[in-house]
């Protein structure tokens, strides 16, 4: 991601503390905020003393600590004191401090968690459904309800976030295409929205450099893409093409319906997944950066896609 020019986002005098450095998106934040000339302070909120090393000065907190359903059986106690209490904790501390932003990432999981056909906006609705998305709307109505006219609170709630060593549902579509297995929803007319982790990295940065107003900004690649036309981009990394049926969508629902009766809601997760939509407006937030995001949706997944097939190499070198 690092290879595309236009991420250059000049931060020399810039203090930033990042609590939750340990993390996929941590670790290239960090990484890309000191190759662009700021300060980083890393700090682990695992360490009882964690507060005592907050440098003096700071002028932006970066808070990423969260977890996922990718843990090993994550409870909804666990949620509500990682997702909800971490960040009570962190934001108290910030508005006790002498520090001018606050940059939350949530999820847009605190808003929606299945497909829907609707454009969701930061005026859309938030119904989430999982202790999960709970537990991030929580936080994020607690920073709102708390938050101090003389600091900025912003809240991110990106969509699916990939890149190196973080791929998601796009392993699955890779290895689809990698077996050369065909694929059966292509009947399906959706579009999903993505976010590559270079250009979350870019808008974090410019939301340091410049004067924000405080609230919710739902953050996406500008581009949403089909599953085809993902299956695509994965087809020319691996340079194979593989066969694609086309069955209705009456057809998808009824087999997803099918096996949900019988106890089988993985699939219909998968359909859902694979064949609904979710297209999220990035509009708010790239007025407020007055940008554009440097990378398509189609480079950042091409990116992707290219090191899971260098990650495959190397250990078939192993």
């Amino acid at each position: 991601m690092s290879d595309f020019p236009l991420l250059q986002v000049k931060l020399s005098g810039s203090r930033v503390v990042v609590t939750g450095a340990g993390g996929f998106v941590g670790k290239h934040l960090v990484r890309y905020l000191q190759s662009n000339g700021a300060e980083v302070s890393a700090i682990s909120m695992r360490d009882p003393a964690w507060k005592e090393k907050l440098p003096v000065g700071y002028d932006t907190w970066v808070h990423l600590v969260g977890i996922n359903k990718s843990i090993q059986d994550p409870t909804a106690d666990l949620f509500e004191r990682i997702n909800f209490g971490k960040t009570k904790e962190a934001y108290d501390c910030f508005l006790e401090s002498k520090g001018q932003k606050f940059i939350f990432l949530s999820s847009i999981k605190s808003s929606v968690e299945a497909s829907t056909d609707d454009v969701l906006k930061e005026s859309s609705p938030q119904h989430p459904i999982s202790a999960y998305g709970k537990s991030k709307l929580k936080a994020e109505q607690y920073l709102l309800d708390h938050q101090h006219p003389a600091q900025q609170t912003l809240i991110l709630q990106p969509t699916l976030i990939h890149g190196p060593e973080n791929y998601g549902n796009l392993r699955f579509l890779f290895q689809l295409v990698r077996k050369g297995l065909p694929f059966p929803f292509a009947g399906a007319r959706n579009k999903r929205s993505f976010l590559s982790i270079g250009n979350l990295n870019f808008v974090i940065a410019k939301l340091i450099t410049q004067p924000v107003a405080s609230g919710r900004y739902l953050v996406a690649d500008s581009d949403p893409l089909s599953t085809v036309e993902v299956i695509s981009i994965a087809e020319e990394i691996l340079g194979k093409r593989i066969s694609k049926w086309a069955l209705n969508e009456k057809s998808i629902n009824l087999v997803a319906r099918m096996f949900s009766k019988v106890g089988i809601t993985a699939l219909g997760q998968v359909v859902d997944k694979l064949c609904g939509s979710m297209v999220v407006s990035n509009a708010k937030i790239l007025d407020a950066i007055q940008s554009e995001l440097p990378i398509s949706s189609k480079q950042g997944l091409a990116a992707t896609f290219q090191s899971m097939r260098e990650e495959i190499s190397k250990n078939k070198k192993k």
